[in-house]
């Protein structure tokens, strides 16, 4: 969602006063010139001796002069200060593009081994964030299964958090150590007993293996590819944050181009990744569900242009009911998705 920051105001403080200021002495030079100069040259044909000279030339260079040198030497500095962006920006843009293409290979180069073809058939590029989606669906499902079971309810946030961690972890050795990790981080085990115990012993979550090979887990994580995947990409979309020479605007326009580029199952895939630790840097250390917002380390509160997710739209393009009963306008309130606003992009 773009929003223009007060920062604008500030870019734009400075060069509009220097405008002004260029404008006024100019003006003030024409209109000394036009109401004295010509009629004392044309009207009252004062005889040009030498005196007459000296003191026609003390008007014309010592004030009207003086007035169009200032008002040119703002007019100079305004010009060379936009250059001076316009080249900053240029740089940018190099930069920025080649990150973009970066993206578009790491997005093809993913890949990935479908869990239940017995032949291990392997799938890559934009087929794998369909997978990924289907194995976070098939997760939720058992999760909600332990709910009905347990007559309990795993509450709103702890449940995508449950999934998605099992979706990137998996239950590979490594993996099912950083699974356990997170899940003691959380304190699952505190707020929902033997939900843990569930996640490693159900013959359709832990114990499930593969239909291409009993050694590896039918959820085996995908750890490698996303990790990799969505450091470049906050990297990308933090270099845009970051820029000091671009206005709101134009960072929210930059960020939509690589915004476009991503499929609807990526945007998903990002919505899930947004609930869990890795990827609560995108806006949720710094705000709650409710949008209350943290604070730094600093002390410093959050605001507005701190949310990444929100000030640029980054899951706005999905289908309301894709991700099915987690409606990402529930966690997302402020932002505008697509179809709900005309001309917000």
């Amino acid at each position: 969602m773009y929003k223009e920051s007060n920062n604008d105001d500030l870019k734009n403080f400075a060069p509009n006063l220097l405008k002004t200021f260029a404008i006024i002495f100019l003006g003030l030079g024409l209109l000394l010139f036009i109401t004295v100069l010509i009629p004392i040259l044309f009207f009252q044909r004062i005889p040009l001796n030498p005196k007459n000279i000296t003191e026609l030339s003390y008007v014309t260079s010592g004030i009207i002069g003086t007035l169009f040198t200032i008002g040119g030497t703002f007019l100079l500095y305004l010009n060379l200060r936009k250059q001076n962006d316009s080249f900053q920006i240029e740089r940018f843009e190099n930069r920025y593009f080649e990150l973009i293409r970066i993206y578009r290979d790491n997005v093809k180069d993913i890949e990935t081994i479908l869990p239940d073809n017995e032949r291990g058939y392997k799938i890559h590029g934009r087929e794998v964030f369909m997978e990924i989606n289907r194995q976070f669906i098939l997760i939720t499902q058992r999760l909600k299964a332990w709910e009905f079971e347990k007559f309990t309810e795993i509450d709103v946030l702890s449940l995508p958090q449950i999934a998605y961690l099992i979706v990137f972890f998996g239950f590979s050795n490594s993996g099912s150590i950083m699974l356990k990790y997170h899940l003691d981080k959380l304190k699952i085990d505190e707020k929902y007993p033997g939900l843990k115990g569930f996640i490693f012993d159900d013959s359709e979550l832990g114990v499930k293996k593969s239909a291409y090979s009993n050694v590896f887990a039918f959820y085996n994580g995908h750890q490698i590819s996303l990790g990799h995947y969505f450091r470049h990409l906050f990297s990308t979309i933090n270099y845009v944050h970051r820029n000091d020479v671009l206005t709101s605007r134009q960072k929210y326009e930059y960020v939509k181009i690589l915004r476009t580029q991503m499929s609807t199952y990526e945007q998903a895939v990002f919505f899930y990744n947004s609930f869990s630790p890795m990827g609560y840097i995108w806006e949720l250390s710094k705000r709650d569900i409710e949008y209350n917002f943290k604070f730094k380390e600093d002390g410093d509160q959050y605001r507005d242009e701190d949310l990444l997710i929100t000030r640029y739209g980054l899951i706005k393009n999905i289908p309301e009911g894709f991700t099915g009963s987690l409606n990402p306008k529930h966690f997302y309130k402020k932002l505008i998705f697509e179809g709900e606003e005309i001309n917000v992009g």
